[in-house]
């Protein structure tokens, strides 16, 4: 028995006789017409120890023993069935105990429960005896897996667990699962976010294909079948799961006041508030322009004090030529000496360099003058006195959440639906500057549809205003949580549900644009193709108008310098022209 694993706490559970009845109706007076044991909250770590004695009224202690787990599968309690042990003192009674164990998992889907079965005794009315060299030739533990239909009994010192591990595998068991076409979470469908926004509807059928690929992959793992239902309503599908006609659905519904247990959360979502902001102007002066500065000054010094000391006394060491050099205007002087010529391709690498950053920092005077806020917390947007655009159905429940508290530190401006704020955000003239969106849909708001071209961005507030993680359910009692949970928290840390997610986004906006309307185009797939590719060609635009703008200021330079020194030389031509 030292290798034996028995979960966590251990409970014993008798048959429910009189005596124990009548003491639990005194103390709970009120169940005593309904007879109902009552049990405190179980979880998987609970082992219910139960006995039945073959040498009594048999058939009497096994009726008492099933109304036991039938209290237990009738009670409102969540959480996955508990184990049961049964301990069976049978004397060459015939009890077919496969039947007893399948019709348990049957009627009242007790997957892990194990009898023990202490048979061949002398005597009803002696003692067990305790030694084990009597007594282990004839304990055997007996345990069925209806996955497979499998009975197993052997020694209880030959086996190393109690409780066999049964859903490892479940060799092509039929599961009866339930899934909806339309997403019940976090993206509204059409029903909430009405007849004229219909875009969002697309998203939430992806996101529904999504929960039914990763049902599928469930199964497929664990070698399971899954017949689907799809045409249940979110009330159909509660009840159902109520009262064990459904194993599990995958809608994405929220838990709390639900009938089932709800698995590990398979997706995160989260709602921010989105600000539209024009920013404020500013002039950032390039501080590195002053250094560039100095070192060109130190360079031309340098330059004029070593061919000073070269002994070069002709143009082309004066301080004028050198400076010229350095900042890349052209010069009439040519270098004639070898030593001139060694100094002047060393200016002529450092012009290269330096006059192209010191116009490229003159320019940055000018180009980033726009700075936007940052909005770490809600306090942040409260502080700047930023109304928050809702849709009817945020708004109620901000109302029914704390009382209201919400409601009292915020301006709150409410809409029929939560489309139409985001579409008036996006608007150029627009008095809607903050939104709600969840996650998804605020990524390619701030992607997609900011403007700063306009002297306007859509940027997101930090911290999160409401966090909802959708689960699946699961029948109350299920043996199956434990096991679909461990399955999908890996793939949830493969990154494998998002990339899904995300996919079926794209190919349902692709497939499905009939289903988005005409006279408004927000969501429309075509459009976010198109408002990426005003992003993307927006930022090439800048760098391009840059680039033009210092080659239009180079060639000016250079023009003027030549029609100076034209100039120069021509007045000197005739200076000569008159001396002679």
């Amino acid at each position: 028995m030292q290798n034996s694993k028995i979960p966590g706490n251990v409970f014993l559970s008798f048959p429910l006789t009189e005596e124990i009845a009548t003491a639990m109706f005194k103390i709970y007076p009120e169940n005593a017409s309904r007879k109902i044991l009552i049990v405190n909250f179980q979880t998987s770590n609970t082992v219910h120890i139960m006995f039945l004695d073959a040498c009594s009224d048999f058939k009497r202690e096994r009726l008492a023993l099933q109304k036991n787990l039938n209290i237990l599968h009738r009670t409102e309690l969540k959480g996955p069935r508990p184990f049961i042990l049964i301990f069976l003192i049978n004397r060459n009674n015939t009890f077919d105990m496969r039947l007893f164990l399948n019709k348990i998992w049957g009627t009242q889907y007790y997957l892990y429960v194990t009898i023990i079965e202490v048979s061949n005794q002398a005597s009803c009315k002696k003692q067990l005896n305790a030694s084990q060299s009597s007594t282990q030739e004839n304990v055997f533990v007996h345990q069925y897996n209806p996955f497979n239909d499998t009975y197993q009994v052997v020694p209880l010192f030959e086996t190393r667990k109690l409780f066999n591990h049964k859903l490892r595998n479940l060799h092509g068991y039929i599961l009866r699962g339930s899934h909806s076409e339309t997403q019940q979470g976090f993206i509204p469908s059409n029903g909430i976010s009405g007849k004229k926004y219909t875009r969002r509807h697309v998203f939430s059928l992806a996101s529904s294909n999504s929960e039914l690929v990763l049902m599928k992959t469930i199964a497929q793992i664990l070698n399971f079948t899954i017949n689907v239902t799809t045409d249940m309503s979110v009330l159909e599908m509660w009840v159902a799961l109520r009262r064990n006609e459904l194993d599990f659905s995958m809608n994405s519904i929220p838990t709390g006041h639900l009938s089932g247990i709800a698995g590990i959360p398979y997706f995160h979502e989260t709602t921010y508030i989105l600000i539209k902001q024009y920013g404020y102007t500013t002039t950032q002066f390039p501080w590195h322009l002053v250094l560039y500065i100095g070192v060109i000054l130190v360079i031309i010094i340098i330059t004029k004090y070593s061919l000073l000391l070269l002994g070069s006394e002709s143009h082309f060491s004066s301080l004028y030529n050198i400076a010229m050099i350095v900042i890349g205007i052209s010069t009439p002087v040519e270098p004639k000496k070898l030593r001139e010529q060694i100094l002047y391709v060393f200016l002529i690498t450092i012009s290269v360099f330096f006059s192209a950053e010191f116009i490229e920092y003159m320019f940055n005077i000018t180009f980033n003058t726009k700075q936007y806020f940052v909005f770490d917390t809600l306090q942040d947007v409260v502080d700047e006195g930023i109304s928050i655009t809702t849709d009817n159905r945020t708004y109620i429940l901000l109302k029914f959440d704390n009382d209201g508290e919400m409601l009292k530190f915020i301006n709150v401006t409410v809409v029929p639906y939560q489309q139409e704020c985001i579409d008036m955000m996006a608007q150029d003239k627009s008095e809607v500057n903050a939104c709600f969106s969840n996650s998804i849909l605020a990524g390619q708001m701030i992607r997609n549809y900011s403007k700063p071209q306009d002297g306007w961005i859509i940027s997101r507030v930090k911290e999160n205003f409401l966090v909802y993680t959708p689960h699946f359910l699961i029948a109350r009692y299920s043996p199956y949580i434990n096991e679909f949970s461990r399955m999908i928290q890996r793939l949830l840390e493969s990154g494998i549900p998002m990339i899904w997610l995300n996919e079926n986004f794209r190919m349902f906006a692709l497939k499905n644009k009939e289903i988005a309307s005409v006279d408004s185009t927000f969501l429309y797939h075509k459009d976010i193709d198109e408002n990426q590719m005003i992003d993307i060609t927006y930022n090439e635009q800048r760098l391009m108008m840059k680039l033009i703008y210092l080659l239009l200021i180079g060639y000016t330079l250079a023009t003027f310098i030549l029609v100076i020194e034209v100039i120069i030389k021509k007045i000197k031509k005739h200076k000569n022209v008159e001396h002679f």
